[in-house]
């Protein structure tokens, strides 16, 4: 059977069986029987429907795994190329922001030097000219310069920037605040079934569900 054909016949029974749990009234021991009956025709299905599927599944799993695995053997070393001249361009921005910012400063040291001396031989000619108060004053003024403005000697590309991504590291778990923690419910689920009705954790209500289980003939 071709898996159009195989497709078609397991829609069509799946169906039919999902109709009929649909409409299904259990009401008296009469209707229970027949959901018996009818819920192992279900689980029989699924088994069968698993048999005509799944060589299907198999193969495509299979060759999904096998073009993934050739996929990722190919980008692996691509990404650890990008991975790698990027961090070396990251190197050589960051030494041309670091020489910015020292010629930055640089800069503005000298003219607030400038400034200073500017003042200097301000408050030096009103003291000659016998202006000694303004002199004063002259020299209790504040030097202010204004910032000086250099760009790091870095070319601009389109489509390429930079971006900050703050990281974390545990150091010491029990110092973590609480909104910071997880519960981990996997493990609450093992310690639900090994304890049953006596589960007690504060903060978490255990409870059971009931669940019918058919096996196959």
């Amino acid at each position: 059977m071709s898996i159009e054909n195989t497709i078609a016949v397991v829609k069509a029974k799946v169906g039919a069986m999902q109709e009929w749990a649909a409409a299904l009234v259990v009401a008296d021991a009469e209707q229970y029987e027949s959901a018996v009956i009818g819920r192992r025709g279900i689980v029989a299905l699924k088994a069968w429907v698993s048999s005509q599927v799944s060589p299907y599944v198999d193969a495509a799993h299979k060759a999904h795994k096998e073009m993934c695995g050739l996929r990722d053997a190919q980008l692996k070393p691509l990404e650890d190329a990008a991975r790698a001249v990027g961090e070396k361009c990251v190197v050589w921005e960051q030494q041309q922001q670091r020489r910015a910012a020292l010629e930055r400063e640089i800069a503005e040291a000298e003219a607030l030097k400038v400034a200073e001396e500017e003042r200097l031989l301000e408050a030096i000619a009103l003291e000659a000219k016998g202006k000694s108060m303004q002199a004063d004053m002259a020299l209790a003024l504040p030097v202010k310069v204004e910032p000086v403005k250099v760009e790091p000697a870095v070319p601009q590309f389109s489509g390429t920037s930079y971006r900050i991504s703050w990281r974390c590291e545990i150091i010491n778990a029990t110092a973590v605040p609480r909104e910071f923690c997880c519960p981990d419910e996997g493990k609450l689920r093992k310690y639900a079934d090994a304890m049953k009705a006596s589960a007690a954790v504060p903060g978490v209500r255990f409870y059971s569900d009931r669940t019918m289980i058919q096996r196959t003939a």
